[in-house]
């Protein structure tokens, strides 16, 4: 029995560093395939950032737009006061002509 227990022991050995040496295999396959996903996902990452950056309008014709926008607006309001005065002088005229004729 003395001699088969060194025999056993050394199957025993063989056998746990044969799993030790599959599970090592195995996590390095795991850690190679999110490697893998990783940089798929950073190429992802980068196109979509690209087609985002696209999609957006250039500075200068940002500021273009802009621009438009603030000459539309101060067009308009330059519209409304004149627009305003010609009211208020009709107004001032009508009541000064009503004010005079009533006298």
């Amino acid at each position: 029995m003395n001699e088969i227990m060194p025999w056993v022991n050394s199957i025993l050995l063989l056998v746990v560093a044969w799993l030790l040496a599959r599970k090592d295999q195995k996590q390095g396959d795991d850690i190679a395939q999110l490697y893998a996903l990783h940089h798929d996902n950073e190429k992802q990452l980068a196109d979509h950032r690209l087609k985002i950056a696209e999609n957006h309008y250039p500075k200068p014709e940002v500021d273009n737009r802009f621009m438009q926008l603030e000459t539309t607006i101060k067009d308009g309001f330059r519209s409304l006061s004149t627009d305003f005065k010609e009211m208020t002088k009709a107004l001032h005229d009508h009541l000064s002509s009503s004010h005079h004729s009533g006298q």
